[in-house]
């Protein structure tokens, strides 16, 4: 068979020019002899027999359309709305995985709606759009709608490789990945290995201020960033040449930091400050106008911890200032500073 032969079923039909199968309806003046209105809503229909009580239908898998490209082409194509201005535009590829009611709460065939293959090392899927509000690829998972207490999906990506990632996003100058609930967890990470994070934020600009993770609440009761642990560490900070945590509060009676430990009993603190260079303190307080420090105790305001020996301090390098209490609970005041028995010292109680 060859161009200009008919379609025949078992046979190939060669052709030399596109072959077209269209849908159109009479006009007044235009028709022709025997010209009819189409009728059907599918334009070309191709699958096993619909008929299910005589059992007809082939035993083994059959794909519907097969269709191949050529040095780079498509092997299927669709257009949505084919002529220009069509307000009424459709979608260029629909797929069911089962009977065609993708929405229905009726228990059907689980299939795949669309699957994409990549041939060699391409990628599977690939979405483009250049429309305002409107996604590349846009994933919906209508599941909640009827069974709300089970997971669902909207897109789901997983990758098995060490240094990939199930789903991964960029942009030039918006946002790497936006996501947003409005009854739940904007964003939930979860990890189970080892010196791993749940959600880790990286950012590699080398200067100026940038967050590695920014979280903001504008809730009275709630809180920017919120860390939670049963049994580790609820925060921790590390900064290479800078401070590892700084808190900043712009409201009257509260604190850049604060710290609460809510045992009732045993030893516990609300903040606690190590440093253990010689000439730096384990936790420091300055104020342009107010206090350097302010404490507040049932038990005492303050309590300096006695050293293992008796007296002033006759060694190291002093400073006017400090208060020292000895073995015995004598208090001592540094009048002038000095290293080790030139520094001078008052006894106050």
């Amino acid at each position: 068979m060859s161009d200009g032969d008919s379609i025949q079923a078992g046979h190939i039909t060669t052709a030399y020019t596109t072959t077209d199968v269209v849908a159109e309806q009479q006009r007044e003046g235009l028709g022709g002899f025997g010209r009819k209105d189409f009728q059907g809503n599918v334009i070309f229909s191709v699958g096993p027999t619909n008929i299910t009580s005589d059992g007809l239908q082939p035993d083994g898998a059959l794909d519907g359309i097969q269709g191949a490209g050529n040095r780079g082409g498509s092997g299927l194509v669709g257009v949505g709305g084919y002529f220009v201005g069509d307000q009424s535009s459709g979608i260029g590829v629909l797929g069911f995985g089962g009977p065609p009611s993708p929405f229905s709460q009726v228990s059907s065939p689980a299939g795949v709606g669309v699957k994409g293959v990549a041939g060699g090392e391409a990628d599977g899927v690939v979405g483009a759009t250049n429309a305002q509000s409107k996604s590349g690829v846009f994933g919906f998972n209508s599941f909640s709608s009827f069974k709300p207490n089970e997971a669902g999906y909207g897109v789901f990506g997983r990758c098995d490789t060490v240094g990939g990632a199930g789903v991964a996003a960029e942009s030039q100058f918006g946002v790497g990945s936006r996501s947003h609930s409005a009854k739940n967890d904007g964003v939930v990470g979860l990890s189970d290995a080892e010196y791993r994070s749940g959600v880790f934020g990286f950012n590699t600009l080398q200067q100026g201020a940038a967050y590695g993770v920014f979280g903001r609440c504008d809730a009275g009761n709630g809180a920017g960033v919120e860390a939670e642990s049963a049994h580790g560490v609820g925060v921790r900070g590390h900064s290479g040449s800078n401070d590892a945590i700084v808190g900043l509060s712009d409201a009257n009676s509260r604190s850049g930091v604060y710290g609460f430990n809510s045992s009732p009993e045993g030893v516990a603190y609300g903040v606690f400050g190590r440093a253990d260079s010689s000439g730096g303190a384990a936790v420091a307080g300055a104020s342009e106008n107010g206090y350097g420090g302010s404490f507040r105790g049932g038990q005492a305001p303050m309590r300096l911890q006695p050293s293992d020996s008796q007296g002033a301090p006759t060694t190291g390098d002093r400073l006017t200032g400090e208060f020292y209490v000895d073995s015995v609970g004598d208090l001592y005041f540094c009048k002038t500073g000095g290293t080790g028995t030139a520094a001078k010292w008052a006894k106050l109680a």
